[in-house]
């Protein structure tokens, strides 16, 4: 086992995250399945180097909304960028998550990392480009349905929609729709 684990780094050159992977399957073989947990492994588990994210310039966020073919991906981008959505988030979004009274105007996210309810904000820019959408599409339950109406969005169908603008806009094609949640704290102002 360990010599196979030492193959797996040295020969094959897999990343961090797969060697860890191979680590704990062995542990779970040895700990659980086999019922020897006095098993030593005296390959530790690797470190993985943290990467920063890739941010977007202002007139690349711009260029994608811009870009995005149909008034709903150009409100989906919008949306997930203005209130720095993840991706299961936005989908999940019901049309009764809006709050756009003047002394609350925030969005509500069911159910977020972690299983975890939160507000977060909801800008003037957003709320005009929310409402150009319901007047167009009139949403009922979910505020990006899936084709039949009947349930939200896939989350694949949001990535699409994010690439199919980055690569119209002529935006490097690295990352996905979770950059402009990254790109979120920059201020990037949504006309």
């Amino acid at each position: 086992m360990q010599s196979y684990l030492l193959y797996l780094i040295t020969e094959k050159k897999l990343a961090y995250a797969s060697i860890n992977q191979a680590v704990c399957a062995f542990r779970f073989l040895y700990g659980r399945v086999l019922k020897r947990p006095d098993a030593r492994f005296d390959i530790p588990m690797a470190k993985v180097p943290r990467r920063l994210p890739q941010i977007l310039t202002r007139d690349e966020v711009s260029r994608l909304i811009r870009a995005a073919r149909s008034l709903r991906g150009r409100t989906l981008l919008m949306t997930a960028y203005a209130a720095g959505l993840r991706v299961s988030e936005l989908c999940a979004l019901q049309v009764t998550d809006i709050e756009s009274a003047p002394e609350r105007m925030c969005l509500k996210v069911r159910q977020g990392k972690g299983g975890q309810d939160r507000y977060t904000l909801l800008s003037p820019g957003l709320l005009e480009a929310l409402r150009r959408y319901w007047c167009d599409r009139r949403p009922r339950r979910w505020l990006f349905p899936n084709l039949s109406g009947t349930a939200p969005i896939d989350p694949t169908t949001a990535q699409r929609t994010y690439a199919a603008a980055r690569d119209a806009a002529g935006i490097s094609p690295e990352g996905g729709i979770h950059t402009l949640r990254h790109c979120f704290s920059s201020g990037i102002t949504c006309k």
